[in-house]
């Protein structure tokens, strides 16, 4: 399982790192909002998919690279305002990590 609040804060640590702004990601990536990426940030939801590999694009990173795994066994329990904008897609961003690590 994905560790969202460990992969937001990779996400800004390397933006943060690479001096990528806010401004620049939603510009890059034409995003409306950029609520949005501070969301991912602070580990409130994902990229989509798409963008998530755009963004690793923009930075010269793997996506694999980014993603945190959830250290324990424990299920991720995911809040029910967030199951229809992000369970999907991080099934996706599993079967899409499973797929490149050949698993």
């Amino acid at each position: 399982m994905i560790d969202i609040k460990k992969t937001g804060q990779r996400i800004k640590n390397v933006c943060d790192t690479q001096g990528v702004t806010v401004k620049q990601i939603q510009k890059e990536l034409h995003i409306g909002s950029f609520q949005s990426i501070y969301s991912w940030f602070q580990g409130k939801t994902l990229p989509s998919l798409d963008n998530f590999y755009a963004l690793c694009k923009l930075l010269c990173v793997s996506m694999d690279s980014m993603i945190v795994e959830h250290e324990t066994n424990d299920i991720l329990i995911i809040p029910v305002c967030m199951v229809d904008t992000n369970f999907q897609m991080i099934e996706r961003v599993q079967l899409y990590r499973k797929k490149y690590m050949g698993i």
